[in-house]
């Protein structure tokens, strides 16, 4: 086939393309209709007249106290330090004022710093004001109800009235051992250096459970019969030691058992500083028994079964001080 053919077959294969296409021509792309969102109603936006008013200052003030009072109580005991930063607090805010209360305890927490140490009966009046601020209450006592509470007691210090062991419930309810060397009696409490946390505490005697053990004369007692009768027994001038002019009076005997020769020093140093009458062996009128880590059992167990009140080195220094 020549050229001429091949340009015929092509020419034929156009038109029969051209009539294919005007014959059924492609469909054209139909856009889909345009939907409309759906219907999302506004937000809503409440009145201002319906949103409920903002608190008060002095009431967030007021919830401010007492998050502060509970933290102060949350471990059972009220310390100095931070009756200072309540104070300063107080201060801070003078809103408060216009309560009673916290005008109150301004004013007393004021009286009690200025003095430059809280009494018994301050730190438990403070302590009280704390618990109601707080809305702490006292659960009753598990035990069967003590007997009417009896007059409060005159006040009696001294460096050692006593030592004594008790059980204990403090302001939150917790229940815990305590071993005391009583320093002070006061109305309805008493103060002294808690072995068991070593530290100065105070206790009131109605929170004492229980019964009252003295290591100085191994009685037992109940709380207020034993207050009595220390009481009777450190006022009672025939019992006291004769007020001296000029030399100062001797705190006890003392016995440094377990440390080496130079912390042996030191400590008896320390206790003549104080007028501990030092001694080398247990006597009869020995006192404390101070015990290092190298202390003997028998010593310990024959000063125990004399009624000498043992110790460590950090209890007799904080007892010094």
């Amino acid at each position: 086939m020549g050229i001429d053919g091949i340009l015929i077959l092509v020419g034929f294969a156009g038109g029969i393309w051209l009539w294919l296409r005007w014959r059924d021509p492609a469909p054209q792309s139909r856009e889909a209709p345009h939907t409309p969102p759906p219907y999302a109603p506004p937000a809503y936006c409440p009145d201002k007249s319906t949103r409920p008013p903002a608190p008060h200052p002095v009431a967030v003030l007021r919830d401010q106290l007492r998050k502060q009072c509970l933290n102060i109580l949350a471990d059972g005991l009220v310390e100095e330090d931070e009756l200072v930063d309540l104070h300063a607090w107080l201060i801070a805010h003078p809103a408060l004022d216009a309560e009673p209360a916290a005008r109150r305890l301004t004013t007393q927490l004021a009286d009690a710093l200025d003095k430059g140490s809280l009494s018994t009966a301050q730190r438990q009046s403070i302590e009280d004001q704390l618990q109601n601020f707080a809305g702490i209450s006292m659960p009753p006592p598990s035990h069967a109800p003590r007997r009417a509470r009896p007059a409060t007691l005159t006040h009696l210090e001294g460096r050692n009235l006593d030592t004594v062991r008790f059980a204990y419930v403090d302001a939150n309810g917790d229940r815990s051992d305590r071993r005391v060397v009583v320093h002070q009696l006061e109305g309805t409490c008493f103060q002294g250096l808690c072995l068991s946390r070593r530290a100065t505490r105070t206790f009131r005697l109605d929170r004492v459970q229980g019964d009252i053990t003295s290591e100085s004369s191994g009685e037992v007692q109940e709380p207020w019969a034993w207050a009595r009768s220390l009481a009777k027994t450190k006022s009672n001038p025939s019992k006291l030691a004769p007020q001296a002019t000029h030399e100062p009076k001797q705190m006890g005997e003392v016995l440094f058992t377990g440390f080496s020769r130079t912390e042996r020093d030191a400590l008896e140093q320390l206790a003549d500083a104080h007028h501990w009458c030092v001694r080398k062996s247990i006597t009869k009128n020995l006192t404390v028994l101070v015990t290092g880590t190298r202390a003997g059992e028998s010593k310990l167990a024959h000063a125990r079964a004399a009624g000498v009140q043992v110790m460590d080195r950090w209890a007799f220094e904080l007892l010094c001080k």
